[in-house]
């Protein structure tokens, strides 16, 4: 029952996040050819980006507020490497969770990568 009344709780707060970061960027579904790995290590699938931010979806539990080094790999336009702090956190369905990250740190050839990827993703649709 308390992992039901947090479940209910993460996700109130997620669409109040998703929401506020609706109107500040659009946001973008990449489909399964792009991924982002933490620490050179884990691998996971994004359901969607945006210039602020990413929405990821990985089979454990994210901490809010913790920060860390991701890297997005898409096929074309060269990788983005980044810092981002998870904003949002929650079991979707087993065995999935989905999290939000919010892009902290970016380098100008980073954010000229990610730049390329919205709009390629933007002329898509």
């Amino acid at each position: 029952m308390e992992e039901s009344l947090r479940d209910s709780e993460g996700r109130s707060h997620i669409l109040k996040t998703e929401q506020t970061d609706r109107r500040e960027h659009k946001r973008y579904r990449p489909g399964n050819k792009y991924r982002v790995s933490f620490e050179n290590t884990n691998t996971v699938r994004i359901k969607d980006i945006s210039f602020g931010g990413v929405c990821l979806v990985s089979q454990k539990e994210m901490d809010i507020n913790s920060i860390h080094e991701i890297k997005i790999s898409p096929p074309m336009n060269g990788e983005i490497k980044t810092k981002s702090l998870v904003v949002w956190s929650f079991r979707q369905e087993m065995p999935n969770y989905e999290a939000g990250l919010k892009f902290i740190e970016f380098s100008n050839a980073s954010k000229r990568s990610l730049e390329k990827i919205i709009n390629n993703l933007a002329a898509k649709l």
